[in-house]
């Protein structure tokens, strides 16, 4: 279930998210970030972001903020696609020399079998969006 049915355009998006508009223009047209319910089609028809989308925008700008390159963002982009739920109820994203978007028990085995570079919990991601944008 998403958090709420309200859309976002960009600026409102990276207010909320915490990146500059540009930042965030230059992460869609890199393929980073995509507007689910609306993807514009010129002048006057604005992209819109249902609120899945500013937590997959949040946890992005995480990660880019711990300094992740822009190949493992594209992959941690990648396989949030691939994992829903990371962005409804949470997972793991947990980098060492890839990314891979994991439960919470698949990331704590791993934690103990390996020496990680990071692990993101979009849990944190999801919170502050809900705090961002309340329900309808």
């Amino acid at each position: 279930m998403s958090l709420t049915t309200r859309l976002l355009t960009l600026p409102q998006v990276a207010k909320i998210v915490g990146v500059e508009y540009r930042t965030l223009h230059s992460w869609l047209k890199r393929g980073l970030v995509r507007p689910s319910a609306q993807e514009s089609s010129g002048i006057g028809v604005p992209n819109l972001f249902s609120t899945d989308d500013l937590v997959h925008a949040k946890v992005i700008a995480d990660l880019r903020g711990y300094g992740l390159s822009f190949e493992r963002l594209h992959e941690a982009a990648a396989k949030l696609d691939a994992y829903p739920n990371a962005l409804e109820t949470g997972a793991a994203v947990v980098v060492n020399g890839t990314v891979s978007v994991v439960d919470e028990d698949q990331a704590a085995a791993i934690i103990k079998q390996e020496s990680l570079t990071l692990v993101y919990n979009t849990k944190y991601a999801i919170r502050d969006i809900r705090s961002a944008v309340p329900g309808p």
